[in-house]
C-alpha cells in the first residue's frame, strides 16, 4: 500500500466500521471488479464497476452533482486499448478538482505508483492487494476528503 506523502500503515485486522460511500472501480480484469466489489460491499459501500477509463469518465460524469456522485474513485493505470487511469482522472478533474482517486497497479516502477500524487491521485495500491489494504487506504482518502472539505 502506497500513500502519496510516504505514510504507511501495515493493519492487519479488517474494521468492522462500515465506510458508507460511493466508490467507483475500474478495471480490466473482471477478477479485481468482483473482489473489490466484494470488500466494498461488505463495507456497506454503493459500487460502480467500469472495465476502462472511457466508461469510467462516463459514468463519473453523469453521476456528478447528484445523490449518487461518488465519493472515491479507485482506477487501474493500464488499459490496454483503452484509456487507463491516469487519462480518465485528467478528464475526472476537469468536473471536480476535487476527486478523491486511488491508483492501482500491478506494475509498482510506475512513475505514478511512486508519486501520485503529482498525477492528482490522493493514494495509490499495488495489485494484488488484500482487503484490509484496500479498507485503510479508502478510509484515509475519505477522512483526507471530509478535512478538506470541512477546510474549504
Amino acid at each position: 500500500m502506497t500513500h502519496c506523502d510516504g505514510d504507511r500503515n501495515d493493519a492487519k485486522t479488517f474494521n468492522d466500521d462500515q465506510i458508507q460511500a460511493n466508490v467507483l472501480v475500474m478495471d480490466d480484469q473482471q477478477a479485481i471488479l468482483d473482489f473489490t466489489s466484494e470488500v466494498l460491499d461488505i463495507l456497506n459501500c454503493n459500487v460502480t464497476t467500469a472495465s476502462n477509463g472511457n466508461q469510467a469518465f462516463d459514468i463519473f460524469k453523469k453521476s456528478w452533482n447528484s445523490p449518487d456522485q461518488f465519493d472515491v474513485v479507485l482506477l487501474d493505470l493500464l488499459v490496454p486499448g483503452f484509456m487507463g487511469g491516469k487519462e480518465s482522472l485528467a478528464k475526472m478533474i476537469e468536473i471536480d478538482p476535487d476527486v478523491a482517486a486511488i491508483a492501482m497497479s500491478g506494475y509498482c516502477d510506475d512513475p505514478i505508483m511512486k508519486d501520485c500524487s503529482r498525477y492528482g491521485f490522493k493514494a495509490a495500491i499495488p495489485k494484488p492487494f488484500e482487503m484490509h489494504d484496500l479498507e485503510k487506504i479508502l478510509r484515509d482518502c475519505l477522512s483526507s476528503r471530509s478535512k478538506t472539505a470541512k477546510n474549504g
